[in-house]
C-alpha cells in the first residue's frame, strides 16, 4: 500500500480504493493507522478529500529475535 501511495499519488480515498481493489472503509482505517505510526501524512485536498502522502522514501524495520534481550 505504501508503494502504491508513493508511486501513484492517489488524490482521494476513492482513487486509492480503485488502485488497490480494497474497500474505502478498510482503507480509511488503514490510512489512519499508518498516519499514527508516522508512515504517511493525511492531507485534505480539493472538495475536502483526504489523501495519504508517503513521508519517507525508505523504511527499515528492525525486529528483535529475543524477548527482553534473552534468547528463547
Amino acid at each position: 500500500m505504501l508503494r502504491v501511495i508513493a508511486e501513484k499519488a492517489p488524490r482521494s480515498l476513492k482513487e486509492l480504493a480503485e488502485l488497490t481493489g480494497r474497500k474505502k472503509s478498510n482503507l480509511s482505517r488503514t490510512q489512519k493507522t499508518m498516519a499514527n505510526c508516522g508512515l504517511v501524512t493525511l492531507e485534505r485536498g480539493e472538495r475536502g478529500r483526504v489523501a495519504a502522502k508517503v513521508v519517507f522514501d525508505r523504511i527499515e524495520l528492525q525486529l528483535p529475535l529475543a524477548r527482553n534481550g534473552v534468547a528463547a
